[in-house]
């Protein structure tokens, strides 16, 4: 028997042996006549007769059924497909159909798609059945791929000489067979590399690298403190006190009366229940009373504690207890997402009150001198370097006093050296608005929305180096606003949007004046803390009431954030910590690591160029204008107008920060000068008066330098 392979060609005896016979299923469990219907497949056996031809006899044997699946095939191929009821020998001017054939070896292997390219046959008659061309089929074998898709092998085609050349050509359609919806085939989708290495090849995703070895700094590095008050003397003074206040309830008829205490740190807190027929807000009304009964003493009421059914009056203790830095430390919470946690200090229950810096996210400190501001800005920065390695956590330390944060010099947490200048301060905080807008950059490249999630979950998976917190501590803002009035700008653009970047601030100030701290800033600011202030009004500017001028001062605090309580505020001492503890604790960080800054933030000169009024003249900063006296301001007011066309009273007074009858007085005296047009010699603009007297140093107004000035023009007479 011949090959599959191989082609076959007889001369057969009539034309009802060309084709494949149609005879029943012999396995109707292999296709349902449903399935077979909807497919548009037909099922036949192919059953060769016996070839007459004398050069085969001898050849016939047993031949094994070959299962032919004639599949159907689109008509813009023309080719047909075979119905029920047509007849093998009207194949005049068609094609043999695309067929697949199947053998007992590759029962158990998946059928994929089989090409099978044939040349048309001419009509045939009974009587002249010469065949006028030879037809080859090529079968193509499906074999298969680790990527499962299918490798398609050539096809020859013998042409037919009575047909043309363009209808002998077929194009190749490939036909998803039966077999094809038994199995479902899944194909793989080879990844591109060119996208996919196109975020980890970003040069703002670096690689990890392998981390020092690191020592966290103990404890033992800081101090304890021995029990500086007698519990017994604290409680025959609160004793006293309750008596007092009762006194001063039972002779002014309010229908009150102190029933508990409870002794915090430099705070009592009388716990004060109401009658039944008494409203809590009378209360408030005999205050001042109650304060001049016990001496003089400042008092501040509480309508409302949580958790209890009592009011409360808090009264300064005569002695109070150093809350050391060691105990608020130990009561901060551990874990890896909680690095950021930062104190406020000690309650009145004894309880340390802390919250998360990355929730809340920005700070306002505000107190007079001496009421702990620098103290407490001490032990936040201790907190932070001693729960964070330096890759982690990055500090920017702001110190216009030049002392206070001197002792965190070279520390290898800082992302830069201590800035003492006010136009150091702008450019850093002009960097650090172009890191934040970095930072939005790759989380959207890296579908995160946050520094946490990317570092937890992007960067670990993807072996890239992790972003460190960023922390920015400003000390003495409202100077640097009045030396650089464009911090106040980026100072806002941080808090509005850096939270998400990992870059947080800590503003304190000794000045909270409302030109400084303006609204949308303190909006931006949500946790304020309000040290021993010098009135009311300041204690409005940063918790929006009074109550800041009564406390005690040395740490005593008023804490508004959300995270604590969200209707009142928080009362604490702040705990303390000495120069030794910081310095002991510094050095051991620096003999573990060497200072590393970013390059990007060693140099902050500002290289912006001055500001100019339309490109015309050099406007003096605000900082040389204080420093001036009122004759050196003039005579810089002076040079500035000469270099312009134009000035007015408006301009002066918006470009130097003067008043309206500064700047009159001092555009009367350029005008006496001959510097200014007067009014009644030259025809103002809606720029102002013109400028007749320029300096020596403004270049010519003529553009070309080839043509003449109108001063270097000689006219001669005649």
């Amino acid at each position: 028997m011949p090959s599959r392979n191989q082609t076959h060609i007889s001369n057969p005896s009539s034309l009802n042996d060309v084709g494949p016979k149609e005879v029943p299923n012999p396995n109707p469990s292999l296709y349902s006549q449903n399935s077979i219907g909807r497919s548009g497949l037909r099922e036949a056996i192919f059953s060769p007769s016996s070839l007459p031809n004398e050069d085969n006899k001898g050849k016939e044997g047993p031949l094994k059924e070959e299962h032919i699946i004639i599949e159907s095939v689109p008509s813009s191929n023309n080719i047909s497909r075979i119905e029920d009821d047509q007849n093998p020998s009207s194949f005049s001017n068609s094609t043999l159909p695309f067929i697949k054939e199947t053998s007992p070896k590759e029962d158990k292997e998946d059928i994929g798609l089989v090409k099978v390219e044939t040349t048309p046959l001419p009509s045939l008659k009974e009587d002249n059945l010469e065949p006028t061309n030879e037809v080859e089929i090529t079968i193509t074998e499906k074999k298969e791929e680790e990527n499962n898709s299918f490798k398609e092998s050539e096809s020859k085609v013998v042409p037919n000489p009575l047909m043309g050349k363009e209808e002998n050509k077929i194009e190749d359609t490939p036909i998803i067979t039966s077999s094809s919806f038994a199995k479902e085939e899944v194909v793989e989708v080879s990844p591109d590399p060119a996208k996919n290495n196109t975020i980890e090849e970003n040069p703002n995703m670096p690689k990890a690298k392998p981390r020092p070895s690191y020592v966290f700094p103990t404890d033992s590095l800081l101090q304890t403190y021995p029990e500086s008050t007698n519990k017994e003397e604290m409680d025959k003074e609160c004793q006293e006190n309750c008596e007092a206040i009762n006194t001063v309830f039972a002779n002014l008829n309010v229908g009150a009366s102190v029933v508990s205490y409870t002794i915090g740190p430099s705070v009592t807190r009388y716990d004060v229940l109401c009658n039944d027929n008494f409203s809590v807000s009378g209360l408030g009304k005999v205050m001042t009373d109650v304060g001049i009964k016990l001496g003089g003493v400042p008092t501040r009421f509480v309508e409302m504690v949580p958790g209890k059914k009592t009011s409360a009056i808090e009264i300064a203790n005569k002695n109070t207890r150093i809350v050391p830095f060691k105990e608020v430390l130990d009561g901060l919470p551990n874990g890896a997402d909680k690095n950021l946690y930062i104190p406020f200090g000690v309650n009145i229950e004894g309880k340390v009150i802390s919250a998360d810096m990355s929730k809340f996210p920005h700070m306002l400190v505000a107190g007079t001198t001496g009421s702990g501001k620098s103290i407490y800005m001490h032990s936040v920065i201790m907190s932070l370097i001693m729960r964070n390695r330096p890759e982690d956590l990055k500090l920017v330390l702001v110190d216009p006093k030049r002392v206070e944060l001197s002792k965190y010099r070279d520390l290898p947490h800082l992302l830069c050296p201590i800035i003492k200048q006010a136009g150091e301060a702008k450019v850093c905080l002009k960097k650090l608005c172009d890191e934040m807008d970095r930072r939005y950059t790759v989380f959207e490249e890296a579908c995160v929305s946050g520094i946490r999630e990317y570092n937890d979950e992007y960067a670990s998976s993807k072996n890239l180096e992790k972003m460190p917190f960023i922390v920015v501590f400003v000390d003495e803002y409202a100077d640097l606003v009045d030396a650089e009035k464009s911090i106040s700008e980026y100072i806002l653009r941080l808090a509005q949007k850096a939270r998400a970047a990992g870059i947080h601030l800590f503003i304190a100030t000794q000045r909270p004046d409302v030109k400084i701290i303006t609204g949308t800033i303190k909006s931006n600011l949500p946790v304020r803390v309000a040290l021993s202030m010098a009135n009311a009004i300041d204690s409005g500017t940063i918790l929006g009431q009074g109550g800041a001028e009564d406390l005690a001062g040395r740490g005593d605090m008023l804490v508004d954030c959300t995270l604590i309580a969200k209707k009142d505020f928080v009362r604490c001492q702040c705990p303390l910590v000495e120069n030794k503890e910081i310095m002991a604790v510094a050095d051991y960080i620096r003999g573990q690591q060497k200072v590393a800054y970013n390059d990007t933030f060693l140099d902050l000169t500002d290289t912006e160029s001055p500001i100019e009024n339309n490109g015309e003249g050099y406007v003096p900063s605000t900082a040389e204008l204080k420093a001036a006296s009122q004759e050196e301001k003039y005579q810089m007011i002076k040079s500035a107008v000469m270099a312009r066309e134009y000035t007015s009273i408006s301009q002066i007074q918006r470009d130097y920060g003067v008043g309206f009858p500064r700047a009159g007085k001092i555009f009367s005296r350029l005008q006496a000068e001959g510097i200014v047009a007067k009014n009644g010699d030259a025809p103002t603009t809606s720029r102002g008066c013109p400028v007749i007297k320029h300096s020596e140093e403004k270049p010519s107004s003529s553009s070309n330098p080839g043509s003449l000035s109108q001063s270097e023009t000689t006219f001669y007479a005649g």
